[in-house]
């Protein structure tokens, strides 16, 4: 997908989220992200969905920048400590086992 598709995705699920919140005011109870942009942006009683939009299209970008460069820090880490990687990979199997699930079904 272009970048442009990917913001306008971005963008209907921000609108989505952010009426949804509107008619649920109680679901975040004014003490997260989604609240804190819906109430910066409310003027007289009313909700001005673009700045809305726009701050969620800005939260969403910065969560999603900051998550791909700790993923990537991460493998980093652990391409450089084996050990640690070798016991993360057993934890992790010890859990898919708990599950049900094989390694094997990852790839389906």
């Amino acid at each position: 997908a272009s970048a442009e598709q990917m913001l306008i995705q971005i963008r209907e699920m921000g609108t989505q989220l952010i009426l949804e919140r509107i008619q649920n005011p109680n679901v975040g109870k004014g003490k997260d992200a989604l609240d804190t942009i819906i109430m910066a942006n409310e003027k007289n009683g009313e909700i001005e969905m673009e700045p809305c939009l726009d701050d969620f299209v800005s939260m969403y970008e910065a969560g999603s920048l900051t998550t791909a460069r700790t993923l990537s820090f991460l493998l980093a880490e652990l391409t450089r400590h084996p050990e640690v990687q070798a016991t993360l990979m057993k934890e992790v199997d010890e859990i898919w086992v708990g599950r049900g699930i094989s390694q094997d079904s990852s790839d389906e």
